[in-house]
């Protein structure tokens, strides 16, 4: 009985194993399909649209650094702030929001310099 169980216990860490490096490899994959869909988004925009992009990422960074006591002042700012850049053809997903944020980042940087 007790070879039976380390059988089971060793075929266990196996797979587990394999599942965590499945795992990472999908994230890799996702986080890589997510900088080339960010690349093709910003290749894309006008200059127009980055103005729009920049405001979003003022607006997406108060949103997020926001005072939950103060009010919605920072949502509407930031759902207005989404819809102008809907309206002027930016599309709403996740690469955007992420493409404002390296925006933003940068900026920080810039500035600390």
């Amino acid at each position: 009985m007790k070879g039976a169980e380390a059988v089971r216990l060793h075929a266990t860490r196996r797979y587990a194993v394999v599942t965590h490096d499945y795992t990472t490899f999908e994230r890799w994959r996702t986080r890589q399909s997510e900088r080339a869909r960010i690349a093709e988004i910003a290749a894309g925009l006008d200059r127009f649209q980055w103005w729009v992009l920049e405001d979003l990422a003022d607006v997406r960074q108060a949103f997020l650094s926001r005072d939950r006591t103060s009010g919605d002042e920072e949502v509407r700012a930031f759902v207005a702030a989404r819809d102008a850049a809907t309206r002027v053809a930016i599309p709403d997903e996740l690469a955007v929001y992420r493409l404002a944020d390296q925006i933003g980042r940068d900026r920080d940087r810039h500035a600390l310099m």
